[in-house]
């Protein structure tokens, strides 16, 4: 169960839009929305990520995947800015809360068609630079297994 998490995510870079999704109920997702979820969720992407997040292979299956990171997350799905393609997620955890102020963790996935870009480093450039004017957030931690090379270069920069 997640903890609430009094504040929205919502931003944009030169490339893209970042906007919250955890308001979205259930019966309000479509199948298009799931088909692109099991398309973005490859055996690429998730191989360095829970089991169960790879065997998201239909749209049914994106659909109870996003239903189940909303239940424990602040969920925000990733879009271009040109054309408006949805190319992953970054998901939001409140570690604590002291002072009025929030320790967060972050995760986030972005499409294997969407690598090569330099957008994961744009993407965390937006949230750092989210956090600061949100004014709420002590601290923002994201990780990333070893062996996933291309994240790890992400969060070093």
């Amino acid at each position: 169960m997640k903890r609430q998490i009094p504040f929205d995510c919502h931003f944009k870079t030169p490339r893209l839009i970042v906007r919250h999704l955890s308001s979205i109920l259930p019966e309000n997702l479509h199948m298009p929305m799931g088909k692109r979820i099991a398309e973005i969720l490859s055996p690429e992407v998730t191989q360095y990520l829970p089991p169960d997040w790879q065997q998201v292979h239909t749209a049914n299956d994106g659909i109870q995947w996003l239903t189940a990171r909303l239940d424990e997350s602040l969920v925000a799905e990733i879009r271009m800015t040109s054309g408006n393609r949805l190319i992953g997620f970054i998901l939001i955890y409140v570690e604590a809360e002291l002072k009025g102020g929030f320790d967060i963790r972050f995760g986030y996935l972005i499409s294997a068609d969407s690598w090569g870009r330099r957008l994961g480093s744009e993407l965390i450039e937006g949230l750092i630079d989210w956090s600061r004017k949100c004014g709420r957030i002590r601290s923002l931690t994201g990780g990333g297994e070893p062996a996933n090379v291309g994240s790890i270069k992400v969060m070093e920069r």
